[in-house]
């Protein structure tokens, strides 16, 4: 039995009896060893938050990238805060003397002091009234009464409009502050240009083509400094004043037969207005703007002007809340990336709207922009995704403004053409050379604009974003009302 007894000791446990004299079965205890990796692991699951933190806290990446992109746009000849001489022209435009926004400012003053409290239902642009849907139909007399009456009373501010578009330079003084940035005169240019086409209405009425035309310039001119604003909202501004310009324009050649003198005037100021438009300028601004978005998010701000009430019942900027000390101080490195995201797709994006090939503005060149933003190691990179589709549309919309007054120059050209032959040219490049020196081309195609002669005149067009010829559908031929077709069709028309 010794040897059953010797194998009894070595098993891995023993019965022994308790106190109370139940069995009880004892387990080996653990070696050393693997208590202490035990611990180890509970240790480093306990820590493993902590050491995210700290990576994630010492992570320079974003700070790194952020002086790339900025070198990137500095390379590019693009400003990248307010510190840039191209702002600081705007912070000290209120000393320039001559300066047409002074001017500008005067007559805008009049504009706004005479605007009515209710909107007139005679009157037309400003009031309730529609002009007619032809342009060669004089307006009801109740029509031109109230328009009359409207242009006379603000006479003055007219001439102070006029007087300012002969006037360089033109900077309306700007307090640059990101997307607090206060912006005021581009609200009462729109005002001032649908003043501009009361004024082309009336003189039209009163077939008086050269005083219309030299409203026409007028508006064109209002348009110009906005264009080259460092902001994309004033671009955008300067391109509605411009469509609000061309359409008087419809209306004055409908109505009346300009000499052949304020015909060429007329075409080379659409055609130099054309050619001076440009999304550049304010797509660069943007990068500054964005800048100061992201380093107010890094101070623990919350970007932007809309009045927020508080629990006291007083009302606060949003710009000068407070978001969470320790959110921005933790994502500061995402921010900073991200930042650098944003300035690489808006460097990206002027260059398109430096040469805005086809390519540029078609569906696959913002997919591709969109993809490598999707791709992005930053969490707030998803900010520039979200902006994408405005400034791509942006620069869409650029093109389109530049291929309607091309079309106009193309109109201008061949009833210059008309009143010489008697007849409509049977193509534009029958207006080669003598009325124009090469012919315009559709931004969205690289190929000439689409011209048809009508029964009632001509139209010009680009055959716009979808890049199919629609017919002039619906800005320039209206569809029937069954006709719900997505057409995209701008351009000019002149009815003769």
């Amino acid at each position: 039995m010794p040897g059953d007894l010797a194998s009894t000791k070595n098993r891995a446990f023993s019965i022994r009896f308790s106190g109370t004299g139940r069995l009880r079965r004892n387990r080996r205890r653990p070696s050393g060893k693997i208590r202490m990796f035990l611990l180890g692991v509970v240790a480093l699951l306990a820590a493993a938050p902590l050491i995210v933190v700290l990576v994630h806290v010492l992570d320079t990446r974003g700070s790194r990238d952020l002086a790339a992109a900025e070198a990137e746009a500095r390379a590019a000849g693009l400003p990248i805060d307010y510190s840039d001489p191209l702002f600081q022209r705007y912070e000290n435009a209120a000393s320039l003397d001559p300066n047409a926004a002074t001017v500008y400012a005067e007559a805008f003053d009049l504009v706004s002091k005479l605007r009515p409290e209710k909107r007139d239902p005679n009157l037309p642009v400003e009031g309730k009234a529609d002009l007619p849907d032809d342009p060669r139909t004089p307006l009801p007399p109740e029509m031109l009464s109230a328009v009359r009456e409207h242009v006379s009373e603000r006479q003055h501010a007219l001439d102070l409009i006029h007087a300012a578009s002969g006037v360089t330079p033109c900077l309306f003084p700007v307090h640059w502050k990101g997307p607090d940035t206060d912006l005021p005169h581009l609200a009462r240019a729109r005002a001032a240009a649908r003043l501009i086409r009361l004024s082309v209405i009336l003189h039209a009425e009163d077939g008086d083509p050269h005083a219309a035309v030299s409203s026409v310039l007028d508006g064109l001119a209002l348009a110009k400094p906005l264009v080259e604003e460092p902001v994309l909202i004033s671009s955008l501004v300067a391109i509605a004043l411009d469509s609000i310009t061309l359409a008087s324009a419809q209306r004055l050649l409908a109505r009346t037969d300009p000499t052949a003198e304020d015909l060429v005037t007329l075409q080379k100021q659409f055609e130099a207005s054309a050619e001076a438009l440009s999304i550049r300028a304010g797509l660069s601004g943007e990068i500054a703007n964005m800048s100061e978005a992201f380093k107010l998010l890094e101070q623990g701000r919350v970007p932007g002007s809309a009045a927020v009430t508080l629990p006291d019942g007083t009302e606060e900027s949003a710009g000068n809340m407070k978001l969470g000390a320790f959110s921005a101080w933790f994502f500061r490195n995402d921010l900073k990336g991200s930042n650098a995201e944003m300035i690489r797709m808006l460097v990206k994006l002027v260059s398109a709207a430096e040469k805005p090939t086809p390519d540029v503005l078609g569906e696959p060149y913002g997919k591709a922009l969109d993809s490598q933003l999707a791709a992005s190691r930053y969490r707030f990179a998803f900010l520039a995704r979200m902006l994408l589709p405005a400034e791509l549309r942006s620069i869409q919309q650029c093109e389109i403004a530049r291929a309607k007054l091309r079309s106009a120059v193309a109109c201008v050209a061949a009833l210059r053409f008309r009143n010489d032959t008697g007849a409509w040219p049977a193509s534009l490049a029958a207006l080669l050379p003598k009325y124009l020196t090469a012919v315009p081309l559709d931004p969205f195609t690289a190929k000439p604009l689409i011209y048809r002669v009508r029964d009632d005149g001509i139209v010009v067009y680009t055959v716009g974003k979808n890049g199919i010829d629609d017919g002039g559908k619906p800005w320039l031929i209206a569809p029937d009302k069954s006709d719900v077709g997505d057409y995209d069709d701008w351009g000019f028309r002149i009815w003769k």
